[in-house]
């Protein structure tokens, strides 16, 4: 009982001194983010070692990445050093604790740093760390809560959470998330607020670092064969503050996202996903200080994936998303410079993440993409080549409102064509415990892009990890 008073406490201390450090907006691209959190994922997981009934694991993971990338014909060079530090414990089968620091060393060639430095290290902070009950065995017993009552289990903390797809909601936020199952039916209920160090989506507003809450709710039914449909409700309340205030403009986006789903198999082999999100809510329009306008906005997303077996072990994926535009935007996240005073905002602002490309790598607000993917293991029967896979990624990007604007803003003609993009990726897994990351990409840009800003630009990247 002592060792466990002694562990909370501990963890919250951890969490409290951290968590308070501020923050500089990500260098890297989201989904080099994401691909971390996944490759991360996997040390939640880690099965602790035993020391007299107490079980503990621990270690560390970093990447080494060196990147290449055009901004507006400018050649940027940028290395990074990312540190994650991790650690998990387990208490009377009962209690499980998991923290995560992470810090970042930032290195650009001379000129090349946007913040006015070119080389600056990112303190560390509190990447993720969270304290996990199952509160049916805690309030029941193991048996009777297995049998008679739904499983029930309680994580609270800096926690990645989403709904759905993750389309309209995935972050890493500071919350609380409750997971029940009985018989058949799946449900998430979720509480938490975003980070408050971390830059506010909409950067028009006079202070960056704001807050907003997210309550959610997710229902997946489990007991069909071959496929799951679920349901999900989210509710975002904009409860950031203007310093100095602003009296001719207010900057509040409160949104409700309502989602309709369904994941599984068609025939063996070939599996597929389709989601509609309905966006509904209030927003101040540019120039408003009084009156908010109504949110009318949807997004979808449908897949399709195939993995014959065959040899080099190929895997092909067929994806369409899209998200909903507002012609009179010229921002996709701002109010400033965003929804026109007198009309509906029938912009899609997404609060979560979905692949969109290594280069271009927009928002899905106001935007239709198409994508296809195929990859192979192209050695094998080889053990020090096994695990190397190679692929190949095709995007067309079209515009939903043509007079409307889309996350990159240098695409500002009235037109849908937004272009098309190449990607190419390669990873082989070197040994257990260090791996070698190569990604390429160029994006053609097409007709919304006006001469000056239409040259095709590119992306180049190599990452060593290495986890022990």
């Amino acid at each position: 009982m002592k060792r466990s008073i002694y562990l909370i406490l501990i963890f919250t201390f951890i969490a409290s001194c951290f968590s308070v450090i501020l923050w500089a907006e990500d260098e890297e691209k989201p989904f080099i983010e994401e691909e971390k959190r996944v490759q991360l994922e996997e040390t939640i997981k880690v099965e602790p070692k035993i020391d007299n009934n107490f079980l503990y694991d621990y270690g560390a993971w970093w990447r080494s990445a060196s990147y290449t990338f055009d901004d507006q014909g400018d050649k940027h060079i940028l290395r990074t050093n990312d540190f994650r530090f991790w650690g998990k414990a387990l208490l009377n089968d009962m209690h499980n604790f998991y923290v995560r620091i992470k810090a970042i060393s930032v290195d650009y060639n001379k000129g090349d740093g946007y913040l006015g430095d070119d080389n600056y290290w990112i303190k560390p902070r509190l990447d993720q760390g969270f304290y996990t009950l199952n509160l049916s065995d805690v309030l029941l017993g193991k048996e009777e809560s297995r049998i008679f009552y739904p499983r029930t289990r309680l994580q609270i903390g800096r926690q990645y959470l989403s709904l759905g797809s993750g389309i309209a909601y995935s972050q890493v936020n500071d919350g609380a998330k409750l997971d029940m199952h009985w018989i058949g039916f799946d449900s998430t209920l979720l509480m938490a607020q975003t980070i408050p160090s971390v830059r506010d989506i909409d950067v028009s507003r006079p202070d960056h670092h704001g807050r907003r809450d997210f309550l959610g709710l997710q229902v997946t039914f489990q007991a069909l064969d071959r496929h799951v449909p679920y349901l999900f409700a989210l509710k975002q309340t904009d409860n950031n503050r203007e310093d100095p205030a602003d009296a001719n403009q207010n900057y509040d986006y409160d949104s409700n996202y309502y989602g309709l789903g369904v994941r599984g198999t068609i025939i063996p082999k070939l599996e597929y996903a389709a989601e509609y999100i309905q966006e509904k809510g209030k927003s101040y329009a540019n120039g408003s200080a009084t009156v908010k306008e109504d949110i009318k906005a949807s997004a979808k997303l449908f897949h399709v994936r195939y993995l014959p077996s065959m040899k080099f072990s190929p895997f092909f994926t067929a994806r369409y998303i899209s998200g909903s535009g507002d012609k009179d935007r010229l921002s996709v996240t701002n109010t400033v410079g965003g929804n026109r005073l007198g009309t509906n905002d029938t912009n899609f602002l997404s609060f979560g993440y979905a692949m969109t490309g290594y280069v271009l790598n927009p928002r899905i607000s106001n935007l239709n993409v198409t994508n296809i993917l195929a990859s192979i293991k192209p050695i094998q029967n080889k053990e020090w080549a096994n695990n190397t896979e190679v692929g190949l990624g095709l995007y067309w990007y079209t515009k939903d409102k043509k007079a409307g604007a889309i996350s990159d803003r240098a695409a500002i003609l009235a037109k849908k064509d937004v272009g098309s993009e190449v990607d190419f990726f390669a990873d082989w897994k070197i040994f257990y415990d260090l791996s070698l990351s190569v990604r390429t990409g160029i994006f053609t840009p097409g007709s919304a892009y006006p001469d000056g800003f239409d040259d095709k630009s590119k992306f180049y990247s190599l990452s060593f990890n290495y986890s022990f």
